[in-house]
């Protein structure tokens, strides 16, 4: 939804006139960035929180962030090199392989580059924030953090005090860590002995939102469509933050079906991809036709393009990730880097789904949703899913599985998990699923 709301603020951008109806919502979309932000603090700190407490396991990390993000980068960055060949403009380029063009004083013509400035806050966070977490003991974490998030506003001043301008307090990495801050902390805390419960998850983040939406809308408001006030970025946090922990609780319930909706999280697939070409397709187009055929025509490209970028660079990239360098899954047949799924039938009439090896984005997680859905269709309603031979899952595949719950909830049916080892039920109970089914410690308690 936040990739949505970006695409909005820069349809506007160059469609003003065909988002008249929608023009208030559209010019706040640059705070979708900052959900982003929140999303991104939360995802990498449980990431983090679950990696092998090593040297190794820290190189690992930026070994998986770099296939992540470099590939498409430096592509588009390739792209641009030969558009600014083409038009002789000048642009500062090598601030951009290097990923510090969010301290440029102001943002360079032509604009397909502006909104990699982000990258360049996450890059950053990516370079300290992996290195606190293997250092510091895991009790310190969250007072790290709500240090960070007490002195941005701080900074922020101090800053705009001395000169510093609004764009560089807008892009700086230094001014702009309160949302990422604060989606760490929700990461510490849910993974903590203090894990918060879905409902008191979902109360506490209606609460943040309650606090920062008004204060954030009479910023807004009285800034003329801006946040130069440096206590509105603190706001704002709160509100991203907030959104997130809103999400995060919703699994299971019928918001969460609606968020897990297939076409909802194929945009999410490709957010990357969208966030980062939009901006050439609708400068291109912008440039050709000022009229709702131009703004339609750009939407459907970069989708399109964002779409290809996923299945011929992206996925593959993953896909090499996890096969090829991640460790294989050994089992009494040999090696084997694919997720093993078996489904077994019992007296009972339950359905044991046995998963093993590493439950992962791409194929994996889409059959494990084929088999349940063929499942359904032969009419089964108990359903066990055997995973103590799961070794790994990242975010995807946890979110299949809700996916799968909530298909399964949707029929009447019923979903328990089994055998969940040691790592995984701490992985499941930071991330909340815990509370959406049960969990036994074996297959036959689980099917009684």
């Amino acid at each position: 939804m936040a990739v949505l709301w970006v695409m909005a603020y820069h349809l506007q951008l160059h469609w003003p006139v065909q988002l008249r109806c929608a023009a208030g919502l559209a010019r706040m979309g640059w705070m979708g960035v900052d959900i982003f932000f929140a999303l991104s603090g939360f995802l990498i700190t449980r990431i983090l929180l679950r990696l092998e407490p090593s040297f190794r396991g820290l190189l690992s990390f930026y070994r998986n962030r770099a296939l992540r993000i470099w590939p498409l980068y430096f592509c588009l960055l390739a792209l641009f090199w030969c558009e600014l060949r083409w038009t002789h403009a000048p642009y500062p380029l090598l601030r951009c392989a290097f990923f510090v063009q969010n301290y440029l004083p102001r943002f360079w013509y032509p604009h397909n580059f502006d909104q990699t400035w982000s990258l360049c806050v996450e890059e950053h966070f990516y370079l300290v924030w992996p290195v606190l977490v293997l250092l510091l003991p895991r009790a310190g974490l969250p007072w790290v953090l709500l240090s960070v998030l007490a002195a941005c506003p701080t900074l922020r001043w101090a800053a705009g005090e001395h000169g510093v301008s609004p764009k560089l307090l807008y892009t700086a990495s230094q001014y702009r860590l309160d949302s990422i801050a604060l989606g760490a902390l929700i990461a510490c805390v849910q993974s903590s002995p203090l894990a918060l419960s879905q409902a008191r998850l979902r109360k506490g983040g209606i609460a943040l939102f309650a606090a920062g939406a008004p204060a954030l809308a009479w910023f807004w408001w009285h800034s003329s469509g801006g946040l130069a006030n440096s206590p509105a970025y603190l706001c704002l946090a709160l509100v991203s933050g907030s959104s997130v922990s809103i999400a995060i609780a919703t699994a299971g319930t019928h918001t969460g079906a609606v968020l897990a909706a297939r076409p909802l999280r194929y945009i999410g697939t490709i957010s990357y991809g969208l966030y980062m070409i939009h901006p050439f397709v609708f400068a291109a187009a912008g440039r050709k036709a000022q009229n709702f055929a131009g703004l339609a025509a750009a939407l459907l490209l970069s989708f399109l393009l964002a779409s290809a970028s996923w299945h011929f660079l992206e996925r593959p990239i993953l896909a090499f990730r996890t096969t090829i360098l991640a460790p294989a899954h050994r089992t009494e047949r040999g090696v084997s880097c694919s997720m093993p799924i078996e489904v077994k039938h019992l007296d009972s009439g339950t359905a044991v789904v046995t998963v093993s090896g590493r439950l992962v984005i791409g194929q994996d997680e889409q059959r494990l949703e084929a088999v349940t859905a063929e499942l359904l269709q032969q009419g089964r309603k108990k359903f066990v899913f055997d995973i103590s031979a799961l070794d790994y899952a990242d975010s995807s595949g946890i979110g299949t599985m809700v996916a799968c719950l909530t298909r399964i909830k949707q029929t009447n049916g019923d979903l328990r998990i089994a055998g969940a080892n040691p790592r995984m039920l701490r992985l499941f109970k930071m991330t909340g699923v815990v509370s959406l089914m049960p969990f036994y410690p074996t297959v036959a308690a689980a099917s009684e």
